[in-house]
């Protein structure tokens, strides 16, 4: 996996491997039967600490659209805000 992932532009630090077992919940909030090759965090730790990337909020509005549907004559739109703000009377 680490060889396709590298080929499709991610670096060694950006990648994690984490053996878990959602049936058995090993893992995933603690660390129990992890093998011996892996001494990093769980799951939920590793999750925590990643860094989410900032947005900025003067940017130009970006909201791409994920779904449209006519509801009573009226087109609806359905996306999410990427970039800027929103304001009433846009």
């Amino acid at each position: 996996m680490a060889p396709f992932l590298k080929q499709s532009g991610f670096k060694d630090d950006q990648l994690s491997f984490l053996p878990i077992s959602g049936l058995a919940g090993d893992n995933v909030k603690e660390a129990k039967n992890t093998p011996a090759w892996y001494k990093g965090p769980s799951l939920l730790k590793l999750l925590d600490s990643l860094v989410v990337p900032g947005r900025d909020e003067n940017a130009p509005l970006r909201i791409p659209l994920l779904d449209g549907y006519r509801d009573m004559g009226s087109i609806m739109a359905i996306g999410k805000v990427e970039a800027g703000t929103v304001k009433p009377g846009m």
